[in-house]
């Protein structure tokens, strides 16, 4: 929201360009990485972004014909909504431990196919423990329609984010008092993991943290 207000499209928001902050000032806050496709303009008619989190109309900008062979009515060109639409598709991530419409890469290759799938909805049945409200908030920022999507401030209506503090999410400082779960820099290093796709290769520690003060 904040982006948008200040004039910026982000157009690549998925789990890996979403990381917590370590350092003392603004631990525990969520911030986002890699603005490589970000653009200081609120509409464009580029596909670019990742296929797995992508907007249905920023699909079609591949190919205008993949909608009109679905009977998908989407104008041509996005805007902001293209970024609400990828955090329901992270929060569905969030919820299930699956993306909600595959993995896929190659947008002239495989755009269609999942275009065809976003066109049937969020998979709910692939997380049948997913409480009611939380699926209400995903579905509510993956709805087809670009102007259907929810957006602030509706989105704070959402039961789902009824105990968000919005006041302390919006100001400055430290963020929740918890420790973060995952993998530092430190114990990747320690043990390895292996990824979707190539071979593990944990980082060196040769030099300094390069996350030290993030």
């Amino acid at each position: 929201d904040w982006l948008h207000k200040a004039g910026w499209l982000y157009r690549d928001l998925k789990l890996t360009n979403v990381m917590l902050s370590l350092s003392e000032n603004s631990y525990g806050r969520v911030k986002l990485i890699d603005f490589g496709f970000a653009i200081h303009q609120l509409s464009s008619d580029k596909a670019v972004g990742t296929l797995q989190t992508m907007a249905p109309e920023v699909i079609s900008c591949a190919n205008s014909k993949w909608a009109k062979e679905l009977n998908l009515d989407l104008d041509v060109g996005y805007g902001p909504a293209a970024d609400w639409w990828s955090l329901g598709a992270v929060l569905f991530e969030l919820l299930s431990g699956e993306a909600p419409f595959g993995r896929y890469d190659d947008i002239l290759l495989e755009g269609f196919q999942v275009l065809k799938a976003q066109g049937n909805g969020l998979p709910w049945s692939k997380a049948p423990t997913v409480s009611d409200a939380a699926k209400d908030a995903a579905s509510s920022l993956c709805q087809l329609k670009p102007d259907d999507r929810a957006q602030l401030p509706a989105l704070k209506d959402q039961v789902f984010f009824s105990s968000v503090d919005w006041r302390m999410l919006e100001s400055d400082g430290p963020g929740p008092s918890f420790e973060p779960m995952g993998f530092t820099i430190a114990s990747a290093s320690e043990e390895r993991v292996k990824p979707r796709r190539g071979a593990a290769m944990p980082p060196s520690l040769d030099g300094p943290d390069p996350f030290e003060n993030f």
